[in-house]
């Protein structure tokens, strides 16, 4: 039997295929500034990679659109 691997945008669902290439991943992290500071949460973006991408944190995007959209929930739950 064969294994198949498939990857869905976070935001629309679209199934990624081999020959997309403008997939991202996005995913959160704790950032602190000056000692003392409390600490904040940031988004970080990078283009797609197969190994990252089997992370639990890891946000699946399928392309410019999808990224905004993301971000601006983002910023909209952190107001």
């Amino acid at each position: 039997m064969a294994w198949t691997e498939s990857f869905h945008c976070d935001v629309c669902n679209k199934a990624k295929d081999e020959a997309t290439e403008d997939w991202w991943l996005a995913w959160t992290e704790t950032v602190s500034g000056a000692p003392g500071d409390a600490e904040q949460r940031a988004v970080k973006l990078t283009p797609w990679n197969n190994f990252l991408a089997h992370s639990a944190e890891m946000r699946h995007l399928c392309g410019a659109r999808c990224v905004h959209t993301m971000l601006d929930r983002w910023m909209m739950a952190k107001s």
